[in-house]
């Protein structure tokens, strides 16, 4: 913040000339800006005055405007391919080297070629533009709506896949080394169509970093509302203490067991497992956890979003702080919603995931999709393994999630696609 100070001599004189002093640095827990990583590109997903839904992008040598009304229809079967694979949960065993798991990545593809299209498709094609987009990795999404959030984990960059293509060759590879190979078929025969590639969607190229408005503020008549994260006092999430975790009645004992036994081999953490909501309350209030592992099921039998907890539901909006980030403890959690549409690809996409972020979480992790049976707890299992491995160095979380996804296609687990982060991917 500068100011300028007034004239104390006559106009005109050498010291009388206007000149400006620092009177504070205002931005201190800003998540000091200038020490990130800069993203390549910045996502804002609103509506305009007529309540037309839109979506502005801005990088280094390009801006656009895009009217997404026309992506409801792809986002929708998006949604419903993934709830497909959670449903028929054994046809899809052997993951994507199954025919099923074949179809239903073809089928996705060819979704996600249609949100490529229809949100960055000119901007690719068109001669005159800009098209470095296609190569950057870091991207910053902000919706100012819960109803306006784009799954664009799913934008699909390689050629539209023929309806019979066969899955890549080299698949595997490009999950294991991050990259594909420069020899790959996708690349060396222009439009090619005959094979299709996990590596083709954005959330196994990309880190794509979310946030969302805060709720709480909406009452006060503003429709955006910027400020500083309060009280953030570090770069670092500190993974180290008790891990809380919950589970719908639907989820089976041995599923609650595969969580904590994911849990056993790293000593600097202890599970903590809870029976309730009142148990959640009483773990995170004593032990003020670093990560919250929950595998609810999402329900609006109370007439408003809710959770279910050990059988008992709890309307969303009554989960406070003390559920999270009790007496404003230091420790700003990471929190993982695996359940039952936790996030949601159309309408109430993120209604739970905004409350939650506003009680305190650092980030939460949700899901896109219904996660059945022991979806949630394998899902949950592959995501603390991923993360807490990394014992030893500091890593970027948006980058582990990334990572998580690769790791869970080898591993023929489909539905951690449908994984979504919220909150500071740095």
């Amino acid at each position: 913040l500068v100011a300028a100070v007034p004239l104390s001599r006559a106009y005109g004189s050498a010291e009388g000339a206007p000149r400006f002093e620092e009177l504070h640095a205002v931005r201190r827990t800003m998540a000091e800006l200038g020490q990130r990583r800069a993203f390549d590109l910045s996502i804002v997903t609103n509506h305009t005055a007529a309540d037309e839904p839109r979506m502005v992008a801005l990088a280094a040598h390009r801006a656009w405007v895009v009217n997404t009304q026309a992506i409801k229809k792809p986002i929708e079967t998006i949604n419903v391919l993934l709830t497909e694979v959670a449903e028929r949960a054994k046809s899809y065993m052997n993951g994507l080297d199954s025919p099923d798991g074949r179809t239903f990545l073809v089928k996705l593809a060819r979704q996600g070629a249609e949100l490529r299209q229809a949100l960055i498709g000119d901007q690719l094609s068109h001669p005159a533009n800009q098209s470095g987009i296609a190569n950057e990795e870091y991207i910053q999404v902000v919706s100012t709506r819960s109803e306006g959030v784009i799954p664009f984990e799913f934008v699909y960059t390689f050629n539209l896949p023929d309806q019979n293509a066969a899955l890549c060759p080299k698949w595997r590879s490009s999950m294991q080394t991050g990259h594909c190979a420069g020899d790959c078929d996708l690349f060396t025969i222009p439009k090619h169509k005959m094979h299709v590639c996990p590596m083709g969607f954005w959330g196994q190229q990309k880190v794509i970093e979310r946030h969302i408005f805060s709720p709480q503020h909406t009452k006060e008549d503003k429709d955006l509302f910027l400020q500083s994260e309060r009280e953030r006092t570090t770069e670092e999430l500190v993974l180290n203490g008790s891990v809380v975790i919950a589970s719908s009645k639907n989820v089976q004992e041995d599923g609650r067991k595969m969580v904590a036994d994911a849990l056993k081999p790293f000593p600097f953490v202890q599970a903590a497992p809870v029976e309730n909501w009142a148990g959640w309350k009483a773990a995170v209030t004593a032990g003020r956890p670093p990560l919250i592992l929950s595998m609810p099921h999402a329900d609006e039998k109370l007439g408003e979003v809710s959770l279910e907890i050990g059988g008992v539901l709890m309307a969303t909006m009554d989960i406070d702080t003390d559920y999270v980030r009790p007496d404003g403890s230091p420790v700003k959690p990471i929190v993982v919603l695996l359940g039952c549409d936790t996030a949601e690809s159309v309408e109430d996409y993120s209604r739970h995931v905004q409350w939650i972020r506003a009680r305190g979480a650092a980030v939460v992790v949700a899901t896109i999709s219904t996660v059945a049976g022991l979806q949630a707890p394998s899902a949950a299992a592959l995501l603390v393994r991923s993360i807490l491995r990394r014992q030893g160095a500091p890593f970027y979380l948006g980058e582990a999630i990334r990572d998580m996804r690769r790791e869970a296609l080898l591993a023929n687990e489909l539905i951690p696609l449908a994984l979504v982060a919220y909150g500071d991917a740095d």
